[in-house]
């Protein structure tokens, strides 16, 4: 993933060259900040090591890239909290408790189907909690619900139809082989060359779900049964799934217009064409250490 994370990195700063913004790029600093940590910590801290890594990059760009340190603290209040309440359940058991509690949905639509939800766990209920929290910490009771509420409706008219296929291919299966294991099948043809497909798989996986997390659910599942049928081994062949589905999101339109939408951007179009290419060039690059990994291992 750091490498290539490198490879996007070095053509970003193609893209800021071009435009003149060389003098004031700090992202090989902030990258090795970043991969460095990453890295180093993964082993222990696993699924936390993404939060602290990203933590300890902001402090080293405060303290050493920033000339000006009187930073104005409120914009960042909601993200402080935000780190804070998604730590502190890994740390602390009886909180970790509270988070997992789960709503069932058992046979729905009088199917074979069940569903769980689990409020504590959807992205909804820490950022809520996070705007309370800032709100009070920043002394302020003002707020403007009208762009946000425009924001999401948009959103979620974008990004429901491809969460609902999602479930569609998870729950498939009951009388005839499930969508899953008929790709699974499928890929397990391409023999040797299987290796040079997997990230691939990831990239398209999150390019038409709009998400690693459901990339990762659905094509998982399909890797791992696709690494055991051609005797592979299962964690370099997800390590390349989830490197893949990580990198889709630089060419999935969902999260393009999304993060567009925020930041005022409007043309989708021409943000898909300097992406794509970077994408391309690391995720071939993640298939020759894939394949040079399972010859070693």
């Amino acid at each position: 993933m750091v490498i290539s994370g490198s490879i996007i990195l070095f053509f970003i700063e193609q893209i800021l060259n071009k435009q003149g913004y060389k003098k004031d790029f700090h992202g090989w600093k902030l990258f090795f900040c970043i991969a460095i940590p990453f890295v180093s910590l993964s082993f222990f801290l696993k699924e936390l090591t993404g939060i602290v890594a990203s933590a300890l990059m902001g402090v080293f760009a405060y303290f050493f890239l920033f000339t000006n340190r009187k930073l104005a603290w409120k914009p960042w209040l909601p993200y402080m909290v935000l780190i804070i309440f998604l730590l502190l359940p890994k740390v602390v058991p009886p909180l970790k408790t509270i988070v997992s509690l789960s709503l069932p949905f058992d046979n729905i639509l009088n199917s074979s189907v069940s569903a769980a939800f689990q409020p504590f766990r959807s992205p909804l209920f820490p950022f809520i909690f996070a705007s309370i929290c800032a709100a009070l910490l920043g002394k302020s009771s003002k707020t403007n619900l009208k762009p946000v509420v425009k924001k999401i409706v948009t959103i979620f008219i974008i990004l429901f139809p491809s969460l609902a296929i999602t479930q569609l291919m998870l729950s498939s299966g009951s009388q005839m082989p499930s969508m899953i294991s008929s790709m699974s099948t499928l890929f397990t043809k391409t023999g040797a060359a299987y290796p040079v497909l997997s990230p691939f798989i990831g990239v398209v996986g999150t390019f038409i779900t709009g998400s690693t997390t459901v990339s990762n659910i659905i094509f998982s599942s399909v890797q791992y049964n696709a690494a055991e049928n051609l005797s592979l081994s299962k964690e370099i062949v997800l390590a390349m799934q989830l490197n893949g589905a990580s990198l889709g999101n630089a060419i999935c339109l969902f999260n393009i217009i999304a993060a567009a939408a925020v930041a005022g951007v409007g043309k989708y179009v021409s943000i898909l064409h300097k992406t794509i290419l970077p994408i391309l060039i690391a995720t071939l690059v993640t298939s020759l250490l894939g394949m040079l990994l399972l010859v070693i291992f």
